[in-house]
């Protein structure tokens, strides 16, 4: 048989109490909970939107940033590399520069070298025609002090018997003097024979004096003439010396300055390389982070998104229930 809970009366008001005050304070608790619960939504949501919009601002900033670092990061490299370039092309026309000056510079010093040579050649040879006129001058000059063409003649042939062995041997010693002149072999050949010569008159006498002054005129002359030219040719080089020595030290000053100016320019190159890859480096990393920065804020964008429609479905659930 079925068992049947017993019923209690309708107008059992006893009965209905009690079932009314155990359901009244579960309501109550339920609703309080609720609100509860929608206010701790919407202050997370409030919050994730206070977030969300700071975030949205740094992504907004940064990429702001970013882009305006990388547009002058472009701009700026093609100029330093321009830069670089007419810097190499003044360097290399300084360098040409350079070259010729330097080639300039090794002439000048070889010239002054030859030129040298050259001069040590002349003093040479004119010392050595120096002493060779002025050992005609000094045998001449002692021709005429000693003698005169009258007794050289005499003493040539008559010297042993008149005068002995002294002016005998001054004849020889005339003779010899004679021999050792610079003059040409006609002049000395007809001055000995004169000299030698026993049947002399009185008139060759006169005539090898008048020979002896005539030869040492030359000789003077041409001593004269030797040292003039001498002079002559030391003051020209010396003139050549101040010039080429003046010329050189330009070319060293100018060299030298170029020298510095190349210096200057390798010191700019080397800036402007480190620049040029700083720049690079500065738009590649620019570049990655503008693609990370935008990765990243997609990213938070979706979560955002989501997070959202999750808050909205709660705040609908809890509105419902």
């Amino acid at each position: 048989e079925d068992v049947v809970a017993p019923v209690a009366p309708v107008g059992d008001a006893k009965a209905e109490t009690p079932a009314v005050e155990v359901a009244a304070p579960s309501v109550k608790e339920v609703i309080r909970v609720l609100k509860a619960l929608a206010k701790r939504v919407d202050v997370r949501n409030r919050k994730e939107d206070a977030i969300f919009e700071e975030f949205g601002h740094y992504c907004l900033k940064g990429s702001t940033s970013l882009e305006k670092s990388l547009k002058e990061s472009q701009v700026e490299l093609p100029q330093l590399q321009l830069q670089l370039t007419e810097s190499d092309r003044k360097r290399q026309a300084l360098l040409e520069e350079m070259k010729v000056q330097e080639n300039d510079e090794a002439s000048c010093k070889s010239a002054f070298q030859a030129a040298r040579s050259i001069r040590a050649d002349e003093v040479k040879t004119y010392q050595k025609d120096l002493a060779s006129l002025t050992g005609n001058q000094k045998r001449l000059q002692d021709l005429l002090a000693t003698q005169d063409a009258a007794s050289l003649a005499e003493v040539g042939h008559t010297g042993m018997e008149k005068n002995g062995t002294g002016q005998a041997g001054q004849a020889v010693d005339a003779a010899t003097a004679l021999q050792h002149l610079s003059l040409s072999s006609s002049s000395s050949a007809e001055l000995l024979e004169l000299l030698q010569d026993p049947a002399a008159t009185a008139g060759q006498k006169i005539q090898v004096a008048e020979m002896l002054r005539t030869m040492l005129e030359g000789v003077n002359k041409d001593l004269s003439e030797l040292k003039a030219s001498e002079q002559k040719r030391k003051s020209v080089f010396e003139a050549m010396e101040r010039a080429k020595a003046e010329e050189l030290q330009s070319l060293q000053r100018s060299l030298q300055e170029k020298r510095e100016r190349d210096a200057a320019f390798q010191k700019q190159q080397a800036f402007l390389r480190l620049e040029r890859e700083d720049t690079a480096s500065v738009v590649d990393d620019a570049d990655k982070l503008t693609k990370t920065l935008k990765n990243w804020c997609d990213i938070r964008r979706k979560q955002h998104t989501e997070m959202e429609l999750k808050m909205q479905e709660e705040t609908k659930s809890l509105q419902s229930a």
